[in-house]
Formats: structure tokens, C-alpha cells, sequence
């Protein structure tokens, strides 16, 4: 009887062996901590998805270092030792060169030297295992599938040593208790879509080019659950509030035979039609001797929101604004898009000129104001997508970043009149500003792909530090109350951004490039999970899946967490936009205001999907 060599030995051996067990170690890597709870459907796709890449990766390399048997002295197992060999060297030569973190390309490198090392690794075990297979009882496969358990059941332990962490991700932010300081119902709270309990100065009013009908859920949404003059009167303790206004203009009510530019002209022309309705810039009368009488002031304080992907823009955020400026306001908003982000990317052009164009003849406008009207303030607000697509219009969209590339994939076929092509400095900050009339700007759960707070960071000390910086970063709660009306003072730029929010976090790049958020403990935001650990492909995967479940709110729960702002931004707001005579206490009321509306909110929601169940029609969406 011939002997069986080592080499002949290892190389029976099933192809796929190694890529079994790395599978397996990817799969138990995938249940370890990260960002955000995840629920079972997500954790489940998330898991495949790593199994399929590890098989895929440990596969790959048995392939190679099958390749390379015949020209390695020695049986199999030299050639896989010789491969994870060669990762480990690629991988930890690079993390020596560069004493750290690696980046761009070199961490590209060294994510393929770390995979290569896996496989290797994997390889090792599946030849060993196939060496031993003349001790094991049963075919070769039952020993290779008693290796992968293994390999997994060591790695799950690993990932799960903290089972509570596992589980949820990280240690969250609680919601301060103070919320229920008041709870008794404000004012009218009602909710009555299209039966004219919407405030009395907004979108639709006789004149108006505006159709309610033509309104998107969200626009309706907006337009419906606004407080007014009284509920301002009884949650700030006032007697002279007013009655806010609110413009919002849906995608459809373009006439669909244009071309996209002259849509979005089209929407901008119809919102300042509708705020002339309202009379948001003033009402005067010219006096036989030429002189000009004011019949009634403008409103003094402007807010030009960037909407979300879906059109939607924060209940909270808004009502606040109106609360802390007495109702002597204006609102106004063009919808963005339809779906969520990922489905709006070719769209992130128009929503850009939008935004543009809104503030650019918003300026244009205050400027034919009579002299001697006071001329109002106006505030920037953009939120996610929003916080996005308004920043581009500050920054512009160099080649270097993903608004460049959205742009690229649009149908956009406009002039991309916001592009320049300057380099941001602290100098030409302020003059976009002053070119655009912004007088303050609050973005909130900025994504990742935004490039304005990483440019401002890089212009230099004078902007980012210092006792009272013009730009501030505020990350949760407790900062939001730190701030103090000397800040306020020197505000003009406010990011409200938390630590673990898998939106400001994730990028493609997490895939081959260790995550910034995941450095040494002590550097870890207070939200980022100490366990967890940065795995080549498994960390990305992760981040994605955690943007998905960062993105649902409990209605009616405030809550300070992932991607949900809204406990929060009334306390950033009222320092971002300089409303620094509000006091805690009006806060905390304006906040239960709230509160009790997405409550409310919630029982229109189920209210309209029963009936709809009911009548065999479509559920509203919203």
C-alpha cells in the first residue's frame, strides 16, 4: 500500500475548509459589542453577512497557498504558514511604520494583511485537522465541521464575556428625569389633519399657490403640529406671543414636465409666494409724501431648516425655536425626498441648490426691507441628511468627498452655483456667511461623509478653541446645560453630535480601516462600548446595521441616544441660536410640550392606520 505524504495529506483537505472556520470565527465576531442594540432580524442578517465574507476570505487564501505548494519546500502546511506569514508581517509592519492608526491606502494594505494572516491561520488549523483525520472517527468532514465549532464557539465566548454589553451595545445616555417635571396637557393639542385646526398663518391660506392636498405626509405633519400663540403663552408664562408661520412647499407641487433645475425654482418661487401670504416680511403703506408707514413688522426671527431625505423635519427642534422667540417667527422649507438617505443620494444635488436658493433669495428679500425696519436674524438648521446637504452649501463639494460623488450620480442638470472651488479658511467661512445672511447655523447628527466640521476643525485654533469658540461641538446633556450665555455670545456655528451615533460614525472605509471611535479606552467616547474591538469586514457591518435601528425613535420617550437627538436640542438650540434669556425651567416645559405632542401624534398615527385597515385602503405613512 502506497503512503500518503504530509503534502497529499494537507491538499485532500476540502477547499472550503478554512473558509468553514473563519467563517465561523466572523459569524461569533458579529454578536460582540458595538454602537447600537440591534434586533434579531438585523443581528441575523449582519451574522450571514459575515459568515459569507470569512468563507469567502478563507477560501480565497486556501487557493493560494495551494498555488504556491509546489514551489514551497516542505507539505501544505508550509505554504499556508507561509501565507499567514506574509499577512502578519503586511499587517504589523504597518502598524509599526505608522505607530498607530493606519489610514488611506496603507490601511487597505494592512486590512489585506490581517485577512491573509486570518486565512492563513484558518488554513493551518483545517491542515492539521485533515492530518489528524486518520484518529477522528467518521469522514474528514465531521472532523472540519468539529474544528469550526470550535474555532467559533471560542471566538462567541470571547465577544461575549460581557453579555449585558453584547447585547445592547453601548452604555447609553438616559433621559434626565426632569421630563415629567410638569405633567399636565398644554394649550390644545389637538391633531386634525385638513380640517383647518393647523395654525392660522401657514402653508394654504387663500392666495396662496400652496394646495394642502399636493402636501407630502411630512409636509403635513409639519404644517399640523406647531404650537400657537396661546400654547407659547401658557408653557413660557408670557401674555404676548404670537402666532408663529410655517411655509412648506412639497416635492410635488412642481409641474413634472420641467426640468429639474426649473422645478426647484418653481417649489422656491411658490414657498416666498406663500410667505408674501402670510406677511412674514412685514405689510406697509407708502404716505403721499413718500415716506413709508409699517403696518406690521416682520417677523424678526427667521429659520431656513434643510429636511431630511424623507422631507421630515424635527417636531421638537421647530416648536422650540418658536417657543424660545415668543412666536415672532418664520419657518420655511422646500421637501428634499421621499425615502431614507440611501434612496436620496442622486438626489443630494437638488436638495443642495434647494437649500442654495432658499437662503439666497431669502437675503436678496430682506434686502428690499424700508429702512429703518428692523432686519430679522436668520438661523440655519439641518438635521442628518439635512445637516448634510445645508453644509455642502457652505463648504462647497470638493472632489475630495461623497457630495461630490452624489452629485456625480444625480440627474442634476443645473448649474452647481454654490461650487467655487476655494479652499475653506476662517476667512471665507465668514464670508459665506455673510454672502448667504446667515446669522447662526445648529446641525445635528451630522453624517460621517459631511466634511464642514472636520475643515473647520483643520482652519486652526481660532474658530475650534479657546474660552468661547465660534464653532462648538456639544456631544450630550450634560454639555448642552454647561453652556453659558457667554457662549451663546460667541456661538455661530453649533454641531450637536453624540459619541455613538452610527451615523456621525459609519463610513465604507470601517470595512478595511481600524475605526477612529475604538482607540485606547481612555480616548473612547463615554457612549462607546470599552469591549469592543475593531475586526476587519465585521466592524463595518456592524456600523451599517447600527445606523438602521439608530434611526427609530420611541414616540412620546425622549431619549438621548444613537441617532436620537430630540432630548437634547432644546437645550442646544437656546444657546445655538442665542435665546439666552430662556430659562431651565421654560426648557423643561417646552420639552413635556413636546413630548405630550408625539404622544398624541402617535394615537393620530394608529387612529388613521386602523381605519384605513378598515376601509382596505393603503396605510398612511408618517
Amino acid at each position: 500500500m502506497t503512503e500518503v505524504s504530509g503534502r497529499s495529506r494537507g491538499a485532500e483537505a476540502p477547499l472550503w475548509a478554512p473558509g468553514l472556520t473563519l467563517g465561523a470565527v466572523a459569524a461569533a465576531a458579529m454578536q460582540g459589542p458595538s454602537l447600537f442594540p440591534k434586533d434579531p432580524k438585523l443581528q441575523r442578517i449582519g451574522t450571514i453577512a459575515a459568515a459569507v465574507v470569512g468563507v469567502g476570505v478563507g477560501t480565497g487564501v486556501e487557493a493560494i497557498a495551494r498555488g504556491l505548494d509546489d514551489h514551497i519546500p516542505g507539505d501544505h502546511l508550509a505554504a499556508q504558514l507561509a501565507v499567514g506569514g506574509t499577512g502578519t508581517a503586511i499587517a504589523a509592519g504597518l502598524a509599526i511604520a505608522t505607530r498607530g492608526r493606519v489610514t488611506g491606502g496603507r490601511a487597505g494594505l494592512q486590512t489585506g494583511g490581517i485577512l491573509l494572516a486570518a486565512g492563513g491561520a484558518a488554513g493551518v488549523a483545517s491542515t492539521l485537522v485533515s492530518r489528524a483525520d486518520d484518529q477522528i472517527p467518521g469522514h474528514g468532514a465531521f472532523a472540519q465541521g468539529a474544528t469550526s465549532a470550535l474555532a467559533g464557539a471560542a471566538m462567541l465566548g470571547i465577544s461575549m464575556r460581557n453579555a449585558n454589553l453584547a447585547r445592547s451595545g453601548s452604555v447609553l445616555l438616559p433621559d434626565l428625569p426632569e421630563l415629567a417635571a410638569d405633567g399636565s396637557t398644554f394649550g390644545r393639542l389637538a391633531i386634525d389633519r385638513g380640517r383647518g385646526l393647523r395654525g392660522p398663518l401657514t402653508s394654504g391660506l387663500e392666495g396662496s399657490p400652496v394646495v394642502w392636498a399636493k402636501q407630502s405626509g411630512q409636509g403635513q405633519r409639519f404644517l399640523s403640529e406647531m404650537p400657537h400663540a396661546e400654547d407659547i403663552n401658557k408653557v413660557m408664562g408670557t401674555t404676548t406671543a404670537k402666532e408663529p408661520a410655517r411655509a412648506y412647499v412639497s416635492l410635488d407641487h412642481a409641474d413634472p414636465a420641467l426640468g429639474e433645475r426649473e422645478k426647484m425654482l418653481q417649489r422656491v418661487d411658490m414657498l416666498f409666494e406663500d410667505l408674501e401670504t402670510q406677511g412674514v416680511f412685514g405689510r406697509y403703506r407708502t404716505l403721499e409724501d413718500g415716506t413709508v408707514e409699517v403696518l406690521e413688522a416682520p417677523r424678526q426671527h427667521l429659520m431656513v431648516p434643510a429636511t431630511t431625505s424623507s422631507g421630515f423635519l424635527n417636531p421638537v427642534a421647530m416648536s422650540s425655536f418658536e417657543f424660545m422667540h415668543g412666536g415672532d417667527t418664520a419657518i420655511m422649507a422646500v421637501q428634499s425626498g421621499v425615502t431614507k438617505a440611501a434612496g436620496e443620494m442622486h438626489h443630494m444635488a437638488r436638495a443642495t441648490a434647494t437649500h442654495h436658493e432658499i437662503l439666497t433669495r431669502l437675503e436678496a428679500r430682506l434686502a428690499q426691507l424700508p429702512e429703518g425696519v428692523e432686519h430679522p436674524q436668520t438661523y440655519v438648521y439641518g438635521e442628518s441628511f439635512g445637516a448634510w446637504t445645508s453644509q455642502n452649501v457652505l463648504l462647497g463639494t470638493g472632489d475630495g468627498n461623497m457630495s461630490a460623488l452624489a452629485r456625480k450620480m444625480g440627474h442634476w442638470n443645473g448649474e452647481v452655483s454654490w461650487t467655487d472651488g476655494r479652499t475653506l479658511t476662517p476667512e471665507i467661512g465668514r464670508e459665506r456667511f455673510r454672502e448667504l445672511g446667515i446669522d447662526r447655523a445648529m446641525y445635528v447628527g451630522t453624517p460621517k461623509f459631511a466634511m464642514l466640521r472636520p475643515g473647520l476643525s483643520e482652519m486652526g485654533a481660532e474658530l475650534t478653541s479657546g474660552e468661547h469658540p465660534p464653532v462648538r461641538t456639544v456631544k450630550n446633556l450634560i454639555q448642552a446645560k454647561e453652556l453659558t450665555e457667554a457662549d451663546a455670545d460667541a456661538m455661530r456655528v453649533t454641531f450637536l453630535q453624540h459619541d455613538a451615533d452610527p451615523v456621525g460614525l459609519f463610513h465604507p472605509k470601517l470595512l478595511w480601516e481600524q475605526a477612529e471611535f475604538l482607540g485606547p479606552k481612555a480616548s473612547r467616547g463615554d457612549n462607546v462600548s470599552p469591549h469592543q474591538r475593531w475586526f476587519p469586514i465585521v466592524t463595518g457591518i456592524q456600523t451599517a446595521l447600527d445606523q438602521q435601528m439608530a434611526q427609530y425613535f420611541r414616540q412620546g420617550v425622549l431619549e438621548a441616544k444613537g441617532h436620537d437627538y430630540r432630548s437634547e436640542v432644546t437645550y442646544v438650540m437656546r444657546r445655538a441660536f442665542g435665546a439666552s434669556d430662556v430659562s431651565d425651567t421654560q426648557v423643561t416645559r417646552i420639552r413635556e410640550w413636546n413630548r405630550q405632542l408625539e404622544e398624541i401624534h402617535k394615537l393620530h398615527q394608529e387612529q388613521a392606520a386602523a381605519e384605513a385597515i378598515a376601509a382596505g385602503t393603503p396605510v398612511p405613512a408618517g
